[in-house]
């Protein structure tokens, strides 16, 4: 399953997105969004793979919590803004940079 999120804005929730998903069965790609003052602002899980671009991550406690297993992986751009975070900016492995489309 693909799905594709653009422009979206969540403040003061839980988590601002969440993607969960085993054996790469769940794929997003995040672009131009604001994921603020959430516990996570960006929560990957198991499985599933996701593509951020320019968005922020603003005032979390962990700006992106990679709990990724089983070939799930976060990607991104590289220009998106991760900071502010109480905890840490991003919790778990790193993103893995890729070229813009």
């Amino acid at each position: 399953m693909a799905v594709s999120a653009y422009d979206v804005t969540a403040f003061d929730d839980n988590t601002g997105i969440s993607v969960q998903g085993s054996l790469n069965n769940a794929v997003v790609d995040i672009d131009s969004s604001d994921f603020s003052h959430d516990t996570n602002g960006f929560f990957l899980g198991g499985g599933a793979v996701a593509h951020l671009s320019r968005s922020v991550l603003d005032q979390d406690t962990n700006g992106i919590f990679n709990f990724a297993s089983g070939g799930g992986a976060i990607f991104t751009t590289g220009d998106n803004r991760v900071l502010g975070s109480t905890t840490a900016q991003v919790d778990g492995p790193a993103p893995t940079v890729e070229a813009p489309l």
